[in-house]
């Protein structure tokens, strides 16, 4: 089989990680999901929550003692240089699909990369069971304009 990339972007809910790993378990190739933010955590040395945590917060500081006391770094920064190294390491490596971490926007220049982004209709109720609880409890944007979404579930696909 000739090496390519699949990288999978989706809505909360849409169901891309288990739509991956069916992918790569039917095609024989390698799936990474949760693995990046490990291998993230392997090389910057930093605990999984801090990591995690910069998905969500723009500007997180990582202590770090120094001989004239403690200094404070921005551990975004650092997090986003190795995953996208990660992330290249990876699809360089052999046939992969991976999930989100920006992958179609750090592989664009590969021309092995089939970019695929999952939407899920109504995705608060089709697809609730995916969801964690605490996003179960918040409103989805799309609820508050459905039309844009129709009534079923779209894949797109564009392979450059």
């Amino acid at each position: 089989m000739k090496h390519m990339v699949i990288t999978i972007g989706c809505e909360y809910g849409a169901g891309g990680p288990q739509i991956g790993r069916f992918i790569a378990d039917a095609l024989g190739i390698e799936f990474y999901d949760r693995d990046i933010v490990d291998k993230v955590v392997e090389e910057t040395g930093v605990s999984r929550d801090l990591v995690e945590k910069t998905d969500v917060d723009a500007n997180v500081k990582f202590e770090v003692d120094t001989s004239l006391g403690p200094r404070y770094l921005n551990l975004t920064n650092r997090v986003i240089y190795v995953q996208f190294d990660v992330i290249r390491q990876m699809a360089e490596k052999s046939s992969c699909v991976i999930i989100g971490r920006c992958a179609d926007y750090i592989l664009k220049e590969r021309k092995d990369t089939l970019k695929v982004f999952l939407y899920g209709a109504r995705p608060l109720q089709v697809h609730d069971r995916n969801l964690p609880r605490r996003q179960k409890q918040q409103r989805h944007p799309a609820e508050q304009c459905p039309a844009r979404l129709g009534e079923d579930s779209k894949i797109s696909a564009a392979a450059d």
